[in-house]
């Protein structure tokens, strides 16, 4: 069984209008989208694909929590250097008047987007310490 999260509209109704295709190619059961505040089925793995999609996978009896655990660790190891740097960057004295409006949008997309990530690589640890 598949579920995904997103918020936004067209990936959903994309996501909804090839979930038999998904289905077949993943062998699955089903494709089922979650809202954000809807909880997901127990012994769920998410992984986070984008900052604007996740992909929830019913795996009970399928995988070891301990691993899920440490892969999603090296995940928060990997994305929080990441994020201190980009708020190094923008917290710099002079980084208004210095750094081109282009380069300060980028520089602030990205940080939202690895801020999402981050959040939801969270959340999912969260879950699988509560499978424990």
């Amino acid at each position: 069984d598949f579920y995904f999260r997103t918020e936004s509209a067209e990936l959903k109704d994309a996501l909804l209008a090839q979930a038999s295709d998904f289905c077949t190619l993943a062998r699955g059961n089903h494709l089922r989208y979650l809202s954000s505040g809807e909880e997901a089925p127990k012994g769920c793995c998410v992984k986070v694909l984008s900052d604007s999609l996740s992909l929830l996978v019913d795996l009970t009896g399928i995988i070891d929590v301990d691993t899920e655990l440490a892969r999603l660790n090296k995940e928060i190891e990997r994305l929080t250097p990441i994020i201190d740097t980009y708020k190094r960057k923008v917290s710099v004295a002079d980084y208004e008047s210095k750094v081109p409006e282009a380069v300060r949008l980028v520089n602030a997309e990205k940080l939202a987007s690895y801020e999402a990530e981050l959040e939801a690589t969270l959340s999912a640890f969260t879950t699988f310490q509560a499978l424990k």
